[in-house]
């Protein structure tokens, strides 16, 4: 299935989001991984700080198509570095390495435009129609442990397994 908001079919530039069905085969880099003062004090409000990690998700042919940034609350996780990010899903490192427990986790999905920074990774133009997917996973005692947010400026059909 497709999700399709009428925002993301027109904008300023006439241009068109298309859809997309290919078998990604995908291999994603860690662009960026720090400590960071918390920016969202109303989201984890008795965190001081926050790991900020943006990767970039690319087509076999290089090609972006999706960009994650996540913000995980340093004091529930505890200490985590870049190497154990490599090859790994999120939560996977949060579970199975930082001992996390998750209970529940809730999805924003939104139209906007993409900024400036973010156009230039897509190699597009700042104002470019885009989707974002925000996840927020809680742990048991009903703390924000993660936000996870997937920008993509193309329809992406998903088949997920869970062994």
């Amino acid at each position: 299935k497709t999700l399709i908001l009428n925002r993301l079919l027109t904008n300023k530039e006439n241009s068109a989001i298309k859809n997309l069905s290919v078998d990604l085969k995908h291999y994603h880099s860690l662009e960026e991984f720090k400590v960071i003062s918390n920016i969202f004090k109303n989201k984890f409000p008795s965190c001081s700080s926050l790991y900020y990690l943006e990767r970039i998700l690319r087509f076999k042919n290089g090609r972006v198509y999706l960009i994650s940034k996540s913000y995980i609350a340093k004091d529930i996780t505890g200490i985590i570095n870049k190497k154990q990010f490599r090859d790994k899903n999120i939560l996977d490192v949060l579970i199975n390495t930082s001992k996390v427990k998750l209970k529940n986790s809730k999805q924003e999905i939104k139209a906007f435009n993409l900024s400036a920074k973010d156009a230039l990774i897509f190699q597009s133009v700042k104002g470019f129609p885009a989707l974002s997917n925000t996840w927020n996973f809680y742990d048991f005692n009903n703390n924000l442990v993660l936000i996870d947010e997937e920008i993509m400026i193309e329809s992406l059909s998903v088949n997920n397994k869970y062994y």
